[in-house]
């Protein structure tokens, strides 16, 4: 009598023939992806993506800023034309008068000047100032810096100094 012999496996059936299993033996095995394995995969690729744009968009804005170089100072002023002003008579205080004349220093892109402006500047600055003070040199100083920056805040800037040309007082 022949005898059977049967092997018993406890996994399901493969329905590989032997010409399967040769075939099978000569292919090397690729162990296939999992979800979570796929999905780790798919989070590192977006987080280097979003890295990636992330510096490339900092990157440019560093070099646009680099480009500009921000509010530039002002040019210096460059010295033009010499206004000169008439001399007037102001009156000081205690009777005593200020023969004033003066010329204006203005900067070459200055407009012309209006003398009756200036001089109202300069009546206004320099009526009912004290005798003794008017002929002290040091507050003559102080005044004379006064109307140069009066003179430069009414005509924009463009009054770079005042020359006096007349200063008698009696």
């Amino acid at each position: 009598m022949p005898i059977e012999q049967r092997v018993v496996s406890q996994g399901r059936p493969t329905g590989i023939t032997n010409k399967g299993r040769e075939q099978a033996a000569k292919q090397p095995e690729v162990p296939e992806a999992t979800d979570k394995q796929s999905n780790k995969l798919l989070k590192a690729l977006i987080v280097l993506l979003v890295l990636m744009l992330l510096g490339g968009a900092g990157t440019t804005l560093y070099l646009i800023k680099s480009r500009d170089p921000g509010p530039q100072p002002k040019p210096e002023k460059v010295a033009g034309e010499i206004h000169a002003v008439e001399s007037i008579n102001v009156n000081l205080s205690d009777s005593h008068y200020l023969r004033l004349g003066f010329a204006v220093q203005l900067s070459t892109d200055a407009e012309p000047i209006d003398n009756a402006r200036v001089l109202d500047v300069a009546i206004g600055l320099y009526s009912g100032q004290p005798f003794d003070k008017v002929l002290d040199p040091d507050h003559r100083e102080t005044l004379r810096a006064e109307l140069t920056q009066e003179l430069n805040e009414l005509f924009d800037g463009e009054v770079m100094d005042v020359y006096f040309t007349d200063y008698v007082a009696q």
